[in-house]
C-alpha cells in the first residue's frame, strides 16, 4: 500500500513540474515575442 502511494505521489510530482516547465516556456515565448 505504501509503495503505491510513494510510486502515485512520485507520478503526482512528475506531472506537476512538467506543467510548471510547460508553463515557463509559454512565458519565455511570450517574452521573446514581446521583445522582437
Amino acid at each position: 500500500m505504501f509503495y503505491v502511494a510513494f510510486q502515485f505521489n512520485f507520478l503526482f510530482l512528475f506531472a506537476l513540474s512538467f506543467a510548471l516547465m510547460q508553463k515557463k516556456e509559454k512565458i519565455k515565448a511570450a517574452y521573446n515575442f514581446g521583445n522582437n
